[in-house]
């Protein structure tokens, strides 16, 4: 189990809109921190434009599951580990209200335009970089 500290050291890092890239490829991203803003991720907002996304970060490694309820466009969800790995990406389709769950536990998940991983050649065991400026 992680210490307050530690989780608000995780927080501060990637609290905000930030960019970093997934193999190379440059993106910019919102982090949600808070239960809220994790639940409600992309429901009524417009089709994210090519390179933005959703950062969850979550205090330490878990199962997860999502659903799309109320998004009208179908999203990548990219599955990271501690260390920032891609373990699993899914095709998360438009309105679909099952829940989707991630096969392995991770600690946060990029939600991306549908199509954007397989566009960029996004694959099992790419590398994230936070870019710290």
């Amino acid at each position: 189990m992680k210490t307050m500290k530690e989780i608000f050291s995780n927080w501060r890092r990637f609290n905000g809109q930030r960019t970093g890239t997934l193999d190379g490829v440059e993106i910019y991203f919102h982090v949600l921190t808070t239960p809220e803003e994790q639940s409600e991720g992309f429901m009524y907002k417009p089709e994210p434009h090519d390179g933005f996304g959703l950062f969850f970060l979550y205090p330490e490694e878990r199962q997860l599951s999502f659903w799309m309820k109320n998004v009208p466009y179908d999203l990548d969800l990219v599955a990271l580990d501690k260390d920032l790995r891609v373990m699993e990406i899914i095709r998360l389709k438009a309105n679909d209200e099952t829940s989707i769950c991630i096969t392995n536990p991770c600690q946060y998940v990029i939600e991306l335009r549908g199509g954007w991983c397989e566009d960029y050649g996004i694959n099992f065991g790419k590398k994230f970089i936070f870019n710290e400026g």
